[in-house]
């Protein structure tokens, strides 16, 4: 006789563009083949793409704000480096060297984010996300000019969340050619679990 399957398995962890449930993504967790993964990936995108993006690009101009669309790209940061990295949460003392290790990778489009004089954890994650505001003297601007300017402590922010946007849709694609990388898949996948894990009341 199987075992009850646990009443965890019904919470709906994504409803965008269908229901997906802990129990849908735990089946497909335990199978092998390519329409599990695709399902697994796509789960991955829609929830962080639908999360913390597609609503800030089509928000009105005049309704925007700069520090909401920071403080999502850096929710969004720590998710992507947690995908990377198999990780269930950032550990106390991890939380900026996770930033670095996150632009030291997606260098191509974040340029000079790893100079220290930016400090963007510190300076703008941690600014943001703890007391609305930037720290250091740095402004979030939505003018479309450059995406960072050191000597003026200047972030764009569209630019900085379509950039976040390339990022995404870069680890998907790997994702999706992750033949050659089983490393990935199998952080993707265990950081997938945890996210099922911690629905459990």
């Amino acid at each position: 006789m199987n075992a009850a399957v646990p009443d965890y398995y019904s919470f709906v962890v994504s409803k965008y563009p269908y229901e997906v449930t802990v129990g849908d993504l735990k089946l497909r967790l335990g199978q092998q083949g390519e329409d599990a993964k695709n399902y697994i990936v796509d789960f991955i995108y829609n929830r962080l793409n639908h999360r913390y993006v597609e609503p800030l690009m089509h928000i009105p101009c005049e309704k925007k704000s700069g520090f909401l669309m920071m403080a999502s790209a850096c929710l969004l940061i720590e998710t992507l480096q947690s995908l990377y990295e198999g990780r269930n949460r950032t550990e106390t003392g991890d939380g900026g060297p996770s930033f670095e290790r996150f632009f030291s990778r997606e260098e191509q489009y974040f340029p000079d984010f790893t100079d220290a004089r930016v400090n963007f954890y510190s300076n703008i994650r941690c600014g943001i996300l703890h007391q609305a505001e930037t720290k250091g003297g740095y402004r979030i601007l939505r003018d479309y000019s450059a995406l960072l300017n050191i000597e003026n402590r200047t972030i764009e922010a569209n630019r900085f969340l379509a950039a976040l946007k390339d990022c995404l849709d870069n680890y998907i694609k790997k994702l999706r050619a992750s033949d050659c990388d089983p490393e990935l898949w199998k952080l993707a996948k265990d950081k997938v679990d945890f996210i099922c894990e911690n629905c459990k009341s």
